[in-house]
């Protein structure tokens, strides 16, 4: 309970597009659950878990080729989890492609595998430490959420050609990795420093 006190109490802000602050609107029982769910995350990633044949543990995630057409048309498409059977958003399975070993099964609507796409290549812990000294804090304008617990997020999107280089990451902590999944929140970069930072997204 001390531990999910102390990442749950700050109160985020972020910077709305006209300048004005936005407060992060989740409640505390919500911040905390985040934050369970970060630790559960960190430790299954740590070199001391058990490996699957060697390797370590990769979720596999089947996507009908008429969903990813629906998920490029900006409608909202439907993936299911080898695992567990149960059907999540596809813009979801994107962001857990970002930091993840996950497999992308796509298939026609029979369900005949046409691609089995390979498994994510994460950032090395030589490229985390480094992206860790240039982004000490979550990417997000008045998050303060420290880098060992965020999540390497690849600007140009892994599930669309996105390579897994310094130039291509940054730091975001759960909850707005989420949010720029979703488009809440888009990157962009500081032209003199050109460092990469999320902000809100305006809506048109």
């Amino acid at each position: 309970m001390q531990f999910l006190d102390a990442n749950s109490s700050p109160r985020t802000r972020l910077s709305a597009p006209d300048g004005d602050p936005e407060i992060d609107m989740r409640t505390r029982e919500q911040k905390m659950a985040d934050a369970f769910v970060q630790a559960f995350t960190t430790a299954a990633k740590s070199k001391h878990t058990s490996t699957q044949g060697g390797a370590a543990p990769t979720l596999l995630v089947t996507v009908p080729m008429s969903e990813i057409n629906k998920h490029a048309n900006g409608t909202p498409a439907l993936a299911r989890v080898s695992r567990t059977q149960e059907f999540v958003p596809v813009a979801e399975v994107s962001r857990i492609i970002c930091d993840g070993a996950v497999q992308a099964a796509i298939t026609d609507d029979s369900g005949n595998v046409l691609k089995l796409g390979r498994s994510q290549r994460l950032f090395s812990p030589t490229q985390r430490k480094a992206l860790n000294v240039a982004y000490p804090t979550c990417a997000t304008d008045g998050c303060g959420i420290p880098a060992v617990w965020a999540e390497a997020h690849h600007i140009k999107h892994w599930s669309r050609g996105g390579r897994t280089d310094l130039d291509n990451g940054v730091n975001l902590c759960s909850f707005h990795h989420h949010q720029v999944h979703l488009e809440h929140l888009k990157m962009t970069q500081d032209p003199q420093t050109q460092k990469w930072k999320a902000i809100r997204a305006i809506r048109r």
